[in-house]
């Protein structure tokens, strides 16, 4: 398995982290959702150089997703909406496509499945 790694630690003040993020090249830009086959790794750095697994995202690339699906269908996996896409993030991810975060190694107040989690940070 290759994954594809953004070197960038993605981390916002006051909403908190996603950390950086490792993208499957040939699950992204699919347009159907497997639960047992993320797109994405989200890992944390820490102080002494090693990364920590805190949870996976689900991506799909909005033009794609409503192209087959139609325009009023929304992606969503187990009952949870994805997020939309953020034309003004600077990751081209959360740029141009659906995603929804799963923290499954890292517990986030804000919920398992809120985009960003407080706990996490890049320092």
């Amino acid at each position: 398995m290759e994954l594809s790694g953004h070197n960038e630690c993605i981390a916002y003040p006051g909403e908190g982290g996603k950390g950086i993020r490792y993208v499957h090249p040939e699950r992204y830009g699919t347009t159907s959702i497997d639960p047992t086959r993320p797109e994405i790794l989200l890992y944390f750095p820490h102080p002494e150089g090693r990364m920590e697994l805190a949870g996976v995202e689900f991506a799909v690339e909005a033009e794609v997703w409503h192209r087959v699906h139609g325009a009023d269908d929304m992606p969503e996996l187990a009952g949870v909406r994805f997020d939309p896409p953020d034309p003004q993030a600077t990751d081209p991810f959360l740029e141009s496509a659906y995603t929804l975060s799963v923290w499954l190694w890292k517990e986030n107040p804000q919920g398992m499945f809120a985009p960003f989690n407080p706990n996490l940070d890049c320092r």
